[in-house]
């Protein structure tokens, strides 16, 4: 998606504020921090929402693998209705399972921060990409799943790799953020995945063969 079809899901009270904006950040950051400054301008607003409340977004779902180290394995699903639903995938735990609602607007959101992030032109794997020249070991994956518009989109993101696409690692959090999945994940895992840059975990570099 380019700056205009971006700046169209904008409702027109918030466009002339970003267009101001735009000029300034354009001319003092680097592109992904224009991303999110046009996502917390298009997300900032009930009207950005109502503007496109009639987009179907079926679901939305994150899942994290195990690593080596205290990463738990979880499925978390949010529905276009509300739901979220939350299934523990380690061995231990299998069978727990929790559910919640949370306004259906947020999933809208999420549904806009991915088409911001363009993440329907994301490869379905970052390992091998451009994005993973530098490879850490013993990393876990999270994989989003994202069915709207009678399709399905799936990326898979190995977060040992330094360079990931930052929208995509922005998104992933904020799924977390929107279920509000601390409350079923250990803090220091949390801490873990979501807080600690992938280059200060411990591992090995496996490097790989890029142009200069």
């Amino acid at each position: 998606m380019d700056t205009a079809e971006k700046r169209a899901l904008m409702p027109t009270g918030v466009r002339a504020t970003f267009d101001r904006g735009w000029r300034f950040v354009g001319a003092h950051m680097g592109w992904t921090t224009r991303l999110f400054v046009l996502a917390a301008c298009t997300l900032a607003t009930p009207g950005a929402l109502a503007q496109h409340r009639s987009t179907p977004v079926d679901s939305i779902v994150l899942e994290r693998t195990t690593c080596y180290g205290t990463c738990v394995p979880y499925r978390l699903a949010l529905y276009g209705d509300g739901r979220v639903v939350f299934h523990s995938l380690d061995a231990r735990d299998s069978t727990r399972v929790a559910h919640d609602r949370v306004d259906p607007r947020a999933v809208m959101q999420l549904w806009t921060l991915s088409r911001i992030a363009d993440f329907t032109d994301l490869p379905d794997s970052i390992e091998g990409t451009e994005y993973c020249r530098v490879r850490m070991t013993d990393n876990p994956y999270a994989t989003i799943t994202i069915a709207a518009n009678d399709s399905i989109k799936r990326v898979r993101d190995y977060l040992g790799c330094p360079w990931g696409p930052y929208g995509l690692r922005q998104l992933e959090r904020a799924i977390d953020s929107v279920a509000n999945s601390r409350r079923w994940v250990p803090d220091a895992d949390r801490e873990q995945r979501q807080n600690t840059p992938p280059q200060r975990r411990g591992g090995t570099t496996d490097p790989q063969p890029h142009e200069v």
